[in-house]
């Protein structure tokens, strides 16, 4: 090999093994730039990634996750150095992560940080620190080993409240405490109150009452500092809020209008005096209305046990109460208009007789109405069971204001209610009314009867139950003429009542009644119609044919029930008594015999279709009578001999060697030919059919056979006997 190829290949080579270089660095360079978790790979087009509580890989490598919106690092190994960075180069990123403070890890969302007992915080490293809680509202920094100076310097360079404990006086109060109560602290003076409450920042009331504090500092130092302070001065050996607005010298008998002056210095907000006429005389009090009178000076009375205050309103309280004592003091109340006597014990009539001693009073007392007491100017009251008629209406004139009445819950005699109500009609009287055994508010739309109940009691209250549109006598023990009476009464009502046609139970509002099982009289059926406007159609069965004839129904029909429809059930269908064509095909489940019972009720039937039914034609023919074989056509098939003939054929023609149908069956199913002209049964071979036939129908002539009396359908049969 030359010299010169040597050297080609050397530097191809060189070529390959630095080409080689390079994408092994290109791929470490694009692996160093990717975040895993869990062997995965995130791709960096994401905006919202949530790699809470897992393992992840190469987390620096999120600074160039340039499209990161959110980012949650809670539970993820890294420093506070490395969110630092991180939140650096995405200025745009909301990130959270949990911070490792002094030992202990908060989440950035948190909203309340407590450090207590920490000796590791650095309140420098923690200020800074702070900015990375957005929502943090306090840090609890109590018992940290700071001063309370120390404390107080940070809590108002930062934006969170700063709490710790702060000993005042002997008591311990958090540095966020909005109200400090010192109230009767003999260690609080006025000179130390400003320099012991600086470092609450959030205070608004401070409670210093009862303290014997120097009215003249605690004056100053109330107009230096931002919050509220209760304090007291000392009257006659008594504490005396300065905020309140009544200044009471009741019980002050030394009380003049120099020391009265002294005191009001302290006590801005005052509009009311009050003097006692116990312990001061009337003219003490002339003096004080004269002297103060910018301020509202009351007497303050002793009135039969009660204190009361000389304004419009005397209030009296006790077992009994004498006009002798009222009048003894009531001058003294000169503006008085109301004279309250309610917490009196004092009957109704020692009552009425102190109303009418002191006219030009309104006078308040408890009317009394059984075990029960009112007001006597309430405007409403509710009565409970134990009254009489007699209490509530020798009760009534004594209420002045009084509208509205609830006896809901009395339990008064149908006659004495409706006594109350005649006597009560000025008031909205709230009431009930059992109507037989059944409880019915005075509201009501539906009156319900049940029971028994007096007609003429039932009949007084009802026109009280303003709002009734309907009476209910289902449930009451009524004959059907005992209610058709009550009905004639209640015209302005829809009654509903529950009457009987024989056995069967209905209402008068029914629209249709179904008989079918039960017992009745036509008497019954007819008073029943005559009773209930809205019927419109009766079903009803054979099975009470006995008590119930055609003739009846025609009776009925043609009187009472000209607008109602009947309908009569034949097997499992119930069939208009009118209808001219009767289809009973394909039932299974009939009986001869009450078809032919059924068809009696009907007026003009013409067609019965009876073809694919468990009937057999001799049946049929057999139930019905000649009466009805005269007009009604039945369709149906029968074999006779070799051959099925339908009952609407002219010409029967029967052969065979075997006849399914004796002679006398024969006799009774030709009735049912409606259209027969001929029949001819010398071409049977049954030899006992035809044996049969010679002993039965030897001696009948073609009319007794086929012609029944008065009708002359098969006059023209021509009929050719077999005999042999």
């Amino acid at each position: 090999m030359s010299a010169k190829v040597k050297k080609i290949l050397i530097i191809v080579l060189v070529s390959i093994l630095a080409a080689a270089a390079a994408g092994v660095g290109i791929y470490f360079a694009w692996e160093n730039s990717a975040v895993y978790v869990n062997d995965v790979r995130i791709s960096k087009d994401v905006t919202a990634l949530n790699l809470q509580g897992k393992q992840v890989e190469n987390v620096d490598a999120l600074k160039k996750y340039k499209k990161l919106e959110k980012l949650n690092l809670t539970g993820v190994d890294v420093t506070n150095e490395q969110v630092a960075e991180i939140a650096e180069a995405l200025p745009e990123c909301q990130i959270v992560w949990d911070i490792n403070l002094f030992g202990r890890k908060f989440n950035v969302s948190t909203k309340e940080m407590d450090l207590t007992g920490n000796k590791k915080v650095n309140l420098p490293e923690l200020k800074e620190y702070l900015n990375y809680f957005p929502n943090l509202v306090s840090v609890d920094l109590t018992d940290c080993d700071f001063s309370d100076d120390e404390l107080l310097e940070f809590a108002k360079s930062v934006e969170p409240q700063v709490v710790w404990e702060i000993q005042v006086y002997g008591k311990k109060f958090k540095s966020t405490s909005e109200t400090i109560n010192l109230r009767g602290n003999k260690q609080v003076s006025a000179n130390t109150i400003k320099d012991n409450m600086k470092y609450f920042l959030y205070l608004e009331l401070l409670d210093v009452q009862d303290c014997s504090l120097e009215p003249n500092t605690m004056t100053e130092l109330c107009k230096k500092v931002p919050y509220t302070i209760d304090w007291s001065i000392i009257v006659d050996e008594m504490f005396v809020n300065v905020n309140s607005t009544t200044l009471d010298l009741s019980d002050v008998p030394n009380a003049t209008v120099e020391s009265t002056e002294h005191i009001l210095i302290y006590m801005p907000n005052v509009d009311t005096i009050i003097l006692c006429k116990d312990n001061h005389d009337q003219e003490t009090y002339l003096t004080f209305k004269k002297e103060f009178s910018n301020y509202n000076v009351r007497w303050k009375i002793n009135v039969c046990g009660v204190f009361n205050y000389s304004d419009t309103r005397v209030v009296v309280a006790g077992e009994t109460v004498t006009i002798a004592e009222l009048k003894k003091v009531l001058p003294y109340f000169e503006n008085a208009r109301i004279l309250d006597i309610t917490q009196c014990s004092s009957g109704n009539k020692e009552t009425k007789k102190i109303v009418a001693a002191f006219k030009k009073y309104k006078v308040l007392w408890n009317v009394k109405i059984g075990n029960d007491s009112f007001g006597s100017n309430e405007s409403s009251i509710t009565l409970h069971e134990d009254i009489t008629k007699n209490e509530l209406l020798n009760a009534l004139p004594y209420f002045t204001n009084l509208e509205r009445i609830d006896i809901i819950y009395c339990e008064f005699s149908l006659n004495d209610l409706i006594a109350i109500l005649k006597a009560t009609k000025k008031y909205e009287v709230i009431w009930g009314a059992k109507l037989g055994t059944t409880y019915n508010r005075y509201n009501t739309e539906k009156i319900i009867v049940s029971d028994d109940v007096k007609k003429d009691e039932l009949l007084k209250i009802l026109p009280y139950y303003k709002n009734a549109k309907t009476v209910d006598l289902t449930r009451a023990n009524l004959t059907n003429q005992e209610a058709l009476d009550l009905m004639v009464a209640l015209k302005k009502y829809e009654v509903i009542w529950n009457m009987k046609i024989g056995s069967c139970p209905c209402s008068i509002s029914d629209t249709e009644v179904d008989l079918s099982g039960h017992t009745f009289t036509a008497q019954e059926l007819e008073s029943a119609i005559k009773a209930m406007p809205k019927l419109k159609t009766v079903l009803f069965d054979t099975n009470n044919s006995k008590n119930f004839t055609p003739d009846d129904l025609h009776r009925i029909r043609m009187t009472v029930g000209k607008n109602i429809t009947f309908k009569v059930s034949i097997g499992e269908k119930y069939y208009n008594i009118t209808s001219e064509k009767i289809n009973l095909n394909n039932q299974r489940d009939l009986d001869a015999y009450q078809v032919a019972s059924a068809l009696e009720y009907f007026y003009h039937p013409t067609v019965v279709n009876i073809e694919g039914t468990n009937l057999y034609p001799y049946e049929i023919a057999e139930a019905v009578s000649f009466d009805l074989a005269s007009y009604i056509k039945f369709n149906f098939k029968v074999k006779l001999g070799d051959k099925t003939y339908a009952t609407s054929e002219k010409h029967l023609n029967i052969k065979g060697k075997k006849m399914d149908v004796s002679p006398i069956q024969l006799e009774t199913i030709i009735r049912c030919f409606y259209n027969l002209e001929s029949i001819n049964t010398d071409q049977i071979t049954d030899t006992d059919w035809l044996l049969d036939s010679t002993m039965t129908w030897q001696d009948i002539t073609v009319k007794d056979a086929y012609s029944p009396k008065g009708l002359g359908r098969y006059e023209k049969v021509a009929y050719t006997a077999a005999l042999q």
